[in-house]
């Protein structure tokens, strides 16, 4: 997906879901895991947890909307 979408909209979209993956996932990229910042050893927002939610949600959307849209392509093709 990202290959054949440099400077569109998609490369930018790729670009922010594996920052917030790396935000979310690693230990040394923000350590947010089950609720907790492993950093500071404090329980994350509940606002907080409904932005990762709704944002991770999105990205979702996102990417099976771009897959049935490449999908409908190739069957063209």
């Amino acid at each position: 997906m990202k290959t054949g979408n440099r400077g569109k909209a998609q490369e930018q979209i790729l670009d922010w879901m594996t920052k917030l993956h790396g935000y979310l996932s690693s230990p040394t990229g923000g350590g947010v895991r089950h609720g907790i910042d492993f950093k500071a050893g404090i329980a994350i927002q509940q606002n907080e947890a409904r932005l990762y939610c709704n944002l991770i949600r999105s990205y979702i959307t996102y990417l099976i909307e771009e897959h049935e849209r490449l999908q409908k392509g190739y069957a063209a093709a």
